[in-house]
């Protein structure tokens, strides 16, 4: 009898004593992007689109993957976590001209009007669990305008002041145009 009680016991004890797997759920919220709303500059609750958007890193030749000349009324952007500041270049009626020459891609002209935008942030890694790791969640941010003779992005506006950007759910900045 005593042998049994013993064997239950450490049957017991290493059942117990078992953790869950340490797996990553796909619906785990990560690091988040920034949330853009393109709104009118006269008519400002109105979502305005932007036409022939493209979206790139300041200093890189290709666009974002989902911001390649389309046509958008929001923009969501990806911010750098081992740095401050991120750069982005945002052109609205963005196109190629070949210059008659569309076997020749040496002499093409990229159209449209470029704006550039500066985001400043502070980072503060967010503890999510054994299995996950951290993320990064951006404190004060802002957006600043970089000023040229022909800029179609007029304004900035952050939904709410100190911003904190902790998911990608809801809109963070709009721009007006």
């Amino acid at each position: 009898m005593k042998k049994y009680i013993l064997i239950v016991f450490i049957i017991v004890l290493s059942v117990s004593s078992c953790e869950k797997d340490d797996i990553c759920a796909a619906t785990t919220a990560t690091t988040p992007r920034l949330l853009i709303s393109f709104n009118d500059n006269i008519l400002r609750d109105n979502q305005k689109n932007v036409t022939g958007f493209l979206a790139a890193g300041f200093g890189q030749i290709t666009a974002l993957e989902d911001f390649s000349v389309v046509t958008t009324a929001d923009a969501i952007l990806p911010l750098r976590t081992d740095a401050t500041e991120t750069k982005y270049r945002l052109f609205k009626d963005y196109a190629i001209d070949d210059n008659g020459t569309p076997d020749d891609t040496t002499d093409d002209l990229q159209t449209g009007n470029q704006d550039i935008i500066t985001i400043n942030y502070t980072i503060k890694e967010v503890f999510v669990s054994n299995a996950c790791g951290y993320k990064v969640q951006y404190e004060n941010v802002s957006i600043t305008i970089e000023p040229d003779t022909d800029n179609w992005l007029l304004f900035q506006e952050a939904l709410n002041e100190n911003l904190i950007i902790s998911d990608e759910t809801t809109t963070h900045f709009n721009l007006y145009h």
